[in-house]
């Protein structure tokens, strides 16, 4: 059974603008992977983590800033559930079109949000 994609997803940023640096895979900063990874570990080396809310974001990462993102801005992306935690979704596609998705930015410490 095919998994809906979620309308909304969170990543975590470096600063309060969305860039490309934010969208880069372990894979484009690290190049390929130094062991056999298979599955879902193989899609998640080359996507980029997002999770379902902000705060399955924030329990595993202390980034700053958290983008917005609605998968549904771009046709040339592909989010995959992947590994255990069951907020956790991998994006892969062209760092572009993943910025264009994103649909605002706002800091990880707005109490109002958690």
């Amino acid at each position: 059974m095919r998994r809906a994609t979620p309308e909304r997803l969170f990543r975590g940023l470096a600063g309060p603008d969305a860039t490309d640096e934010d969208f880069e895979s372990f894979a484009k900063r690290r190049g390929p992977p130094v062991k056999a990874l298979e599955g879902e570990r193989l899609l998640s080396y080359y996507g980029v983590s997002t999770y379902t809310s902000v705060e399955a974001l924030l329990r595993r990462r202390s980034d700053p800033f958290v983008a917005e993102i609605d998968p549904a801005q771009a046709s040339a992306i592909l989010v995959v559930k992947t590994l255990h935690d069951p907020q956790h979704y991998d994006v892969l596609g062209d760092r572009r079109d993943m910025l264009g998705c994103v649909i605002g930015t706002f800091p990880s410490q707005n109490d109002d949000l958690l």
